[in-house]
């Protein structure tokens, strides 16, 4: 939740009020403790905007998820 961290905030709570199945929000260093044991793949884990960009693109929108992925060594 480090990115629009106000608006994730109100949408997480909206979303929980709703009686949908309840969401947890983790920020980056929430998600890296899913990796452990598992060789995590470059770049780690990042915004999913900046996972695996082709070189010499240019990032102009910061989304709110984490992704990274982690294979067995």
């Amino acid at each position: 939740m480090e990115v629009h961290r106000e608006a994730m905030e109100e949408a997480l709570r909206t979303w929980n009020e709703s009686g949908a199945a309840p969401m947890t929000m983790r920020d980056r260093q929430g998600l890296v403790r899913f990796f452990d044991g598992l060789e995590l793949l470059e770049p780690g884990v990042v915004t999913c905007s900046q996972w695996r960009p082709e070189a010499g693109d240019k990032i102009t929108v910061e989304v709110t998820q984490y992704g990274g992925v982690g294979r067995k060594p």
